[in-house]
């Protein structure tokens, strides 16, 4: 097994770089796509095409394909652990365990209902596991044990 690593869809002055281009070490690459919204909880999905050297959602999709056809696993980045995590973004534990079923079966999407639902979908992916502990583990207790439970 070799590393995890985060993705960014942005540019802060870290190598901008395609995720075809993610090397190989990675088996697991957490992309991160979301962005927080004037709606509390709510977020977003996009990329910086300007600030990735005009690096297009069709390319960002291939890329994940062409990962998966290699073996490795692509996932969505998406919550701070806490309030104190990020400057905003921070959704509810409850909220991302609908989006898990949203995703896994198509039950709790509200208004959202996606092309095809992911019923192998395994797990969820926060920042960070220090901002967590100082909200004691809130985030990982209430999640884990749903993630657990998917069908």
């Amino acid at each position: 097994m070799g590393g995890e690593g985060q993705w960014q869809n942005f540019n802060n002055g870290a190598t901008v770089q395609k995720l075809s281009a993610v090397p190989a070490n990675y088996d697991i690459i957490a992309a991160s796509v979301a962005d927080a919204t004037t709606t509390p909880g709510a977020v977003t999905f996009s990329l910086d095409t300007a600030g990735l050297n005009g690096y297009t959602v069709g390319q960002f999709n291939a890329g994940i394909k062409a990962k998966r056809a290699a073996g490795k696993n692509v996932i969505i980045s998406v919550v701070p652990a806490s309030t104190s995590g990020a400057g905003s973004g921070y959704v509810s534990p409850s909220i991302v365990n609908a989006a898990l079923d949203c995703l896994a079966s198509g039950t709790n999407c509200g208004t959202f209902k996606p092309a095809k639902t992911y019923p192998g979908i395994r797990g969820a992916m926060t920042w960070s596991t220090n901002w967590d502990a100082t909200s004691g583990n809130a985030w990982s207790n209430a999640v884990a044990p749903h993630v657990h439970g998917l069908p």
